[in-house]
């Protein structure tokens, strides 16, 4: 919670819920694959990982290939050479491509399809001696684009690679390349799978409030930003409604932690299912939330709050103790910062604690 005479930062509150070995777990699986579109972090040079995964497998790949140009020139395979130099080419210009543009997903399924048409050429051309590329080829598909559509992809290179394959070998060791292809593309999937199911899951961890399912101190900061550069581009109105339980002390004083978990729970519950799905709650620590309203003035951000307040007054969460909440409501402000929004949000908060609590006010300053 911000206090007037002690600024707190949205990066100082994030440590508080979030267990450290969590956020360190998250920082090391940052560099996820391209497809996996969210969350959509930002490196210091301003690109998102998908965009920096990107651009490094088509400077690896590049590279990995530009020598055999070389090879095949001095041995005169000029039609292999002018293979590769296109492959190294169209991955140049894809690279160019997100680097300017910063678009990914089309580029991604573009690089596939390009270097996987490549591969089956050069086998065609140059026989079973080229076979084991198809091994790095398939399995980068994975990293590129999503699990479905690299298996699919590679799929279609494998149906195109058999007629070279059974011609130039006998049947049993024909069908065993392919089962091998086949199982190191199955492996490669159930592994792309499950990195989705561990990113997902260590996401949840690193974004939610295990009580009470809100949105942590992170996730607010990071929403934040969003709505921020949307206020910017679209000019919607976006306002943030903070919730502080009166007295909470009381109540885990009184009758236990327990019991005060069960309000907290209780009081997300109301709250979400007040909110719409373009909005958020979140949990800002022990017995606060914020909301964030979307497509919501002042005047909106205010209504709601009160009946946020009504609610939890009414639902009489505690028969032995009445459990109420003030609230206080800010509006995002051209070029305002989160950490002023939230300040202003925080100083309505504390005048409606000031003015006896069990109300709501509201912040019109617009001074940013």
């Amino acid at each position: 919670m911000f206090r007037m005479n002690h600024r707190v930062t949205l990066a100082d509150r994030e440590s508080i819920l979030m267990p450290r070995h969590i956020s360190l777990l998250v920082s090391m699986l940052a560099a996820q694959p391209v497809w996996m579109e969210r969350p959509r972090r930002r490196h210091l040079n301003g690109r998102t990982t998908e965009e920096s995964v990107l651009l490094a497998l088509c400077v690896v790949g590049a590279l990995a290939v530009a020598p055999f140009i070389i090879l095949r020139l001095l041995r005169g395979d000029w039609l292999l050479a002018g293979i590769d130099a296109s492959l190294v080419v169209g991955v140049a210009i894809l690279a160019t491509y997100v680097w300017t543009t910063r678009r990914v997903r089309n580029a991604s399924i573009v690089l596939t399809v390009f270097y996987l048409s490549l591969m089956v050429l050069v086998v065609h051309i140059d026989g079973m001696q080229s076979i084991y590329w198809a091994y790095p080829s398939m399995a980068a598909a994975y990293f590129i684009v999503r699990p479905k559509e690299a298996a699919a992809l590679n799929i279609l290179a494998m149906l195109a690679l058999i007629p070279v394959i059974s011609q130039a070998m006998a049947p049993i060791s024909s069908i065993g390349l392919i089962i091998t292809l086949a199982t190191s593309n199955l492996f490669s999937f159930i592994f792309a799978l499950r990195t989705i199911q561990h990113r997902e899951q260590l996401t949840a961890l690193a974004s939610r409030d295990p009580l009470t399912g809100a949105g942590n101190r992170r996730s607010l900061q990071e929403r934040l930003q969003e709505v921020i550069a949307i206020k910017e581009r679209q000019k919607e109105n976006v306002s943030v409604v903070v919730v502080d339980l009166d007295h909470f002390k009381i109540v885990n004083d009184t009758f236990g932690h327990g019991v005060g978990d069960e309000v907290l729970m209780r009081i997300a519950e109301i709250i979400r299912a007040r909110i719409r799905i373009t909005d958020g709650l979140y949990r800002l620590g022990g017995d606060e939330f914020a909301v964030v309203l979307m497509s919501a003035n002042l005047t909106v951000a205010s209504r709601f709050a009160e009946q946020i307040r009504k609610l939890i007054f009414d639902a009489n969460l505690l028969p032995q103790h009445r459990i109420t909440v003030s609230l206080g409501a800010a509006e995002l402000q051209p070029r305002e910062t989160a950490e002023s929004l939230m300040e202003r949000a925080d100083v309505a908060l504390y005048e409606a604690k000031h003015n006896g609590r069990n109300q709501t006010k509201i912040n019109t300053d617009i001074s940013t």
